[in-house]
């Protein structure tokens, strides 16, 4: 019964083995390095009492914001998110909307919010005022009529649930005049069944690896949905001139060319989060992963590798145990190699989940991460022959 005890390696078998071992050692290393950085940040952040937080913003020197959203066609979920913004709990702050050209009830909305709040900017750009495949061209212009030194980009779908995220995102600008970017955090409503589950894991597992990497002085990307730009440093690097022409909404370009450990920030408070509407299908989850990648392509070579090399590792992981149970390995030692790394999958997820959900997506984290090595991989290969077409990424 326990004849595996004695079992001896063949040459193929033990160089097999100590990959394995080597590459669990790595991602042992990689859990405590990468997540626990995330998860020390949450814990030095929850030390800080509401209180505090409250009176240093209030006897800070409080700047100015412009929140700039661009909008097209998008009547109902611009009327929900401009009252959610226009409502905020902030003394020096515009909301600047860019109509493109609606011909819904888009410019009848902004009117009569206009009337009722003099906070609220409106540019209306006239019929193929912007040519460009993206709205960054639009994005450039509402940047350059805000009228207050720090600009604070989001999406018209987005919505704040708390009246003090403006005050949570200016926080940093407030206390450091150094600071440049300041990156917010983004979340989809709760999706239901499988998909919501794989939906949560890749969510989270991307704001590990933006936030950890940023705190280790690494800011490669940002989230271009609740984003904050010291406005002058906006222009004077070009203000997303270069990504006009460029199909991916998201405005996350200049971070991995300028952002660097001394002028940016990272806000994580609960009040701080956007919100997004959950996906209507898991197609809408695919046309949002595969723009994502459309942007990374972007990024310099050091990042798509630091990016890559967890899951590529943790996937060979899988296969070296595959190979040697081919090679009569005793199961016994896979199995709890596998049994070993699951665990210590579920519970960093489980710890990192919990900062953004209440419900256990962690459980069935090990399974998600199988999932998104053949997703991730089909996304990216399409990513590879993909050419430009007349026809705008759809982001849901």
């Amino acid at each position: 019964m326990l004849d595996f005890l004695n079992y001896k390696f063949s040459d193929a078998a033990l160089v097999l083995a100590l990959t394995a071992g080597a590459i669990f050692v790595f991602q042992v290393i990689y859990y405590f390095t990468v997540y626990g950085t995330f998860l020390s940040f949450f814990r030095r952040k929850n030390k800080q009492s509401k209180k505090e937080n409250a009176v240093s913003s209030l006897y800070g020197d409080t700047k100015g914001v412009s929140v700039v959203i661009v909008t097209n066609n998008n009547a109902d979920a611009l009327r929900e998110c401009l009252i959610q913004l226009l409502e905020q709990d902030y003394p020096l702050f515009e909301v600047v909307v860019v109509n493109e050209n609606s011909s819904d009830d888009t410019e009848f909305i902004l009117y009569v919010l206009q009337e009722n709040y003099p906070s609220l900017k409106v540019i209306n750009l006239g019929q193929n005022a912007n040519k460009f495949e993206s709205n960054k061209f639009s994005v450039a212009i509402g940047i350059r009529s805000a009228k207050f030194d720090y600009v604070l980009l989001t999406d018209v779908s987005c919505q704040p649930k708390s009246y003090d995220w403006l005050e949570h995102m200016m926080k940093p600008l407030n206390e450091n005049g150094k600071i440049k970017f300041v990156t917010g955090i983004c979340l989809r409503e709760k999706s239901s069944g499988a998909a919501g589950m794989l939906e949560k894991h890749d969510e989270t597992t991307s704001y590990i690896n933006l936030i950890s990497y940023t705190l280790l002085g690494n800011p490669y990307t940002s989230c271009g949905m609740n984003m904050c730009y010291d406005k002058n440093f906006l222009i004077k690097n070009g203000c997303f001139i270069s990504q006009y022409s460029n199909n991916c909404n998201q405005e996350d370009y200049l971070v991995h060319r300028y952002a660097n450990r001394k002028n940016t920030a990272v806000v994580v408070d609960n009040d701080s989060f956007l919100y997004l509407p959950a996906y209507s299908s898991f197609k809408g989850f695919y046309r949002c992963k595969f723009a994502s990648s459309l942007s990374h392509k972007a990024l310099a070579w050091q990042d798509k590798i630091l990016l890559s090399i967890f899951p590529v590792l943790s996937f060979l992981f899988y296969i070296n145990l595959i190979l040697l149970f081919i090679f009569g390995f005793p199961w016994q030692y896979i199995a709890a190699s596998v049994v070993i790394k699951w665990i210590l999958h579920m519970i960093f997820y489980k710890k990192c989940m919990g900062k953004f959900y209440p419900e256990k997506y962690w459980i069935w984290s090990p399974l998600a991460e199988i999932f998104f090595y053949f997703f991730n991989f089909a996304v990216r290969i399409k990513v590879l022959f993909f050419r430009k077409r007349q026809k705008k990424i759809r982001w849901d």
